[in-house]
């Protein structure tokens, strides 16, 4: 879809740089939005901060190939709109869709490898009928009740807020894990967990809150005060 300046300036508040278009604002009516690849032949790559906050008139968003990036809360309080499409691979940040009408996403796959974690998806009917959600090699969130949970082999990542006040008191992490993602475990009732020795990043304040105990591992080791259930950071014994 292409659309000329002046028809663009009817629906979205526009930022010129070096040759791309960004998103500032949408200003339309609503109903199904179809962002355009182009307008006056320059692509459409970005989705800025808040770009579509609380349009309540949107009832669907389809973003073209060319938009690379979504900023923060790009989609908050979108209360209406129950779809969106992805046509390629984007970096989405935190909170694009959170406390929006949000069901469906089509294209779910492009956001494998990215820093997409739960925060996006918070306070939606996506997040509460997905009890899991995985992808590609990254673990997005669970709300299991299980006592126990094993985290299946394939996974890499753990993202951000992936167990927050989780009731899961043991996980078993694969070996080839490589990531565990800041607050991952916040405020959960983990009693004990063994880190495998194949974690290179971990974030911080991962089991802040957490009913934690012991932690095992050959190659962290706790760094800060443990005072009550606040565990602060690890560091690497490499």
């Amino acid at each position: 879809m292409e659309m000329t300046i002046e028809q663009a300036e009817q629906e979205y508040q526009l930022k010129r740089r070096h040759g791309k278009i960004h998103i500032k604002k949408y200003i339309g009516s609503g109903g199904k939005v179809v962002v355009p690849r182009l307008i006056d032949g320059m692509p459409v790559t970005m989705i800025c901060n808040f770009a579509f906050s609380n349009c309540y008139g949107i009832t669907e968003a389809v973003l073209p190939d060319t938009v690379k990036y979504v900023g923060i809360s790009a989609f908050v309080g979108c209360k209406n709109m129950k779809k969106i499409t992805l046509c390629t691979k984007t970096y989405i940040e935190s909170n694009v869709f959170f406390n929006s009408g949000l069901e469906e996403v089509n294209g779910l796959e492009y956001l494998a490898g990215g820093c997409v974690d739960a925060n996006v998806f918070m306070q939606t009917p996506f997040f509460e009928k997905n009890e899991t959600l995985m992808i590609g090699d990254r673990l997005l969130w669970s709300r299991r009740e299980a006592e126990t949970f094993n985290v299946p082999s394939h996974i890499r990542a753990i993202g951000r807020y992936a167990f927050r006040n989780s009731k899961i008191k043991y996980i078993n992490f694969p070996e080839g894990l490589n990531e565990i993602g800041n607050l991952a475990f916040y405020g959960s009732d983990l009693v004990s967990v063994r880190i495998p020795d194949s974690v290179e990043k971990f974030g911080i304040l991962v089991f802040e809150a957490a009913k934690l105990l012991p932690i095992y591992s050959s190659r962290w080791i706790l760094a800060g005060e443990k005072a009550g259930t606040a565990i602060t950071s690890l560091c690497s014994l490499l």
